[in-house]
C-alpha cells in the first residue's frame, strides 16, 4: 500500500519535471533520470496497459529533451495527475 503512494507520488514528480522540461527550465540530468525511472518501472511491472503507457512516457520525455513538443505533454501531464489521484485516494 505505502509503495503505491510513493510511486504515485513519483509520478506527479515526474509530471511536474515534464511541464519545467516543456518550458526548457529543466536540467537535463533530472528530466532523464525522470525518464528512466518510468521506462524502468514499465519493464518492473510488464503486463498492463499502465506498464506500457508509462514506458511511453519515458520515451517521450526523452524525445521533448531532443526538441519534440506536441499535444502528447497535456495528455501525459493528465495520466501523470490521474496516477497520484488514484494511488492516494482510491
Amino acid at each position: 500500500m505505502v509503495m503505491i503512494k510513493i510511486m504515485g507520488t513519483l509520478d506527479a514528480v515526474v509530471a511536474i519535471i515534464m511541464l519545467l522540461e516543456l518550458w526548457d527550465v529543466s536540467p537535463w540530468r533530472l528530466s532523464l533520470t525522470a525518464a528512466f525511472y518510468l521506462i524502468f518501472k514499465g519493464i518492473a511491472f510488464r503486463g498492463s496497459w499502465m506498464s506500457t503507457m508509462d514506458i511511453a512516457w519515458g520515451v517521450y520525455i526523452i524525445l521533448m529533451m531532443l526538441g519534440v513538443h506536441f499535444f502528447m505533454t497535456w495528455v501525459f501531464l493528465v495520466y501523470g495527475v490521474y496516477k497520484l489521484f488514484f494511488s492516494w485516494f482510491v
